[in-house]
């Protein structure tokens, strides 16, 4: 499985940290964290090689484990370097008019059966897939906190139910539980809260 995540800033390091963690084992996976920020890239890097490092120190990762997560991690500037992923999860933004300029290009770059992700704590799916080019393949996937480590991951289907299907039993090869909300603003977590 080849996983992107969008956005190197405040959430998109610890999901794919805990994406490679999840994969880490599984031959041919690999996960690419993408930014068009080169600093925020490096900073995204340094914070997930810290928790290979804390980990490896604390005696929960042993060095292989540790050398599996590095090696199948990716950085890249270039959105075209998504190309080939299965899934890919944008985490860039709680802009709407951003997110939807960060999809409308990455619907030209990825297959048109790669799931779609919006790492989103409020913004309806309706109102951010409105305008791509295959809305059914797009999901909010609203993770909790810590991102790396909590299973819990709220999941706004579309009305495809194999695309559902198919976006449900990737969370869980990433060691998500997924949990089904309604596509409300805010979602039940952060209603709850």
């Amino acid at each position: 499985m080849i996983v992107g995540v969008i956005g190197s800033g405040s959430i998109g390091p610890d999901l794919a940290y805990g994406f490679v963690s999840a994969l880490a084992s599984d031959s041919g996976s690999r996960v690419l964290l993408h930014d068009i920020n080169p600093e925020a890239l490096e900073t995204g890097l340094a914070r997930i090689q810290g928790y290979v490092k804390k980990g490896v120190d604390r005696g929960k990762l042993s060095p292989k484990a540790a050398a599996a997560i590095s090696g199948k991690l990716t950085t890249t500037l270039d959105l075209n370097d998504l190309a080939e992923c299965d899934y890919v999860l944008e985490a860039a933004t709680e802009d709407l008019a951003i997110k939807k300029i960060i999809l409308n290009n990455l619907e030209k770059v990825v297959r048109p059966d790669c799931l779609i992700g919006f790492a989103t704590s409020g913004l309806p799916r309706t109102m951010i897939a409105a305008e791509t080019q295959h809305p059914d393949r797009c999901f909010v996937n609203h993770p909790f906190f810590p991102a790396w480590r909590a299973m819990p991951m709220e999941v706004v289907l579309s009305d495809n139910t194999e695309y559902s299907e198919k976006m449900m039993e990737t969370l869980k090869r990433l060691g998500k539980v997924p949990v089904e909300t309604a596509d409300v603003a805010c979602f039940a977590a952060d209603d709850i809260f």
